[in-house]
């Protein structure tokens, strides 16, 4: 039914999250992330067998060390901690690679650069980054009502 499922995710969810705490309340976290390897894999595959078809022909060459190095920099601009980091990791580093298109030779040595000071700056990503800016504004712009209000009274 649905709301087993939901609990399913939920507990996926929360295994993938924090394995202490869902192992803490009994959850088994190796069954669950096992579970997910084998989702994810099944995925790729799937994926794969699509390119191969469509493509009509596959070989070591198609997949260069460029693209490996893209897919990786997407992920950690980004943040992999949620899919909203995914996507925002992805919409970055395509942008990042038109306007570095002029800059072919020097495009990697760029990316790799960027990867260390968003390793460095952002552990959590463009995304991970984002959201913790807006919660310490929204915490500092909670902090100056309670001032005001208590300033009033």
């Amino acid at each position: 039914s649905r709301t087993t499922v939901e609990r399913r995710l939920r507990t996926e969810a929360t295994t993938l999250e924090d394995s202490e705490a869902a192992e803490l309340t009994g959850i088994n976290v190796t069954t669950y992330k096992i579970r997910s390897f084998v989702l994810s894999s099944t995925y790729s595959a799937l994926a794969g067998t699509l390119y191969a078809m469509m493509i009509k022909y596959v070989s070591p060459d198609t997949f260069v060390r460029k693209q490996s190095v893209m897919f990786v920099t997407m992920l950690l601009f980004g943040g992999s901690a949620s899919v909203g980091g995914t996507i925002t990791g992805v919409i970055f580093v395509l942008i990042l690679t038109e306007l570095l298109r002029a800059l072919q030779d020097y495009q990697m040595v760029i990316y790799g650069v960027l990867m260390l000071v968003a390793i460095v700056a952002l552990p959590g990503g463009l995304y991970g980054g984002i959201r913790q800016l807006l919660d310490q504004l929204r915490s500092r712009a909670d902090q100056r009502k309670e001032a005001r209000v208590h300033a009033e009274r």
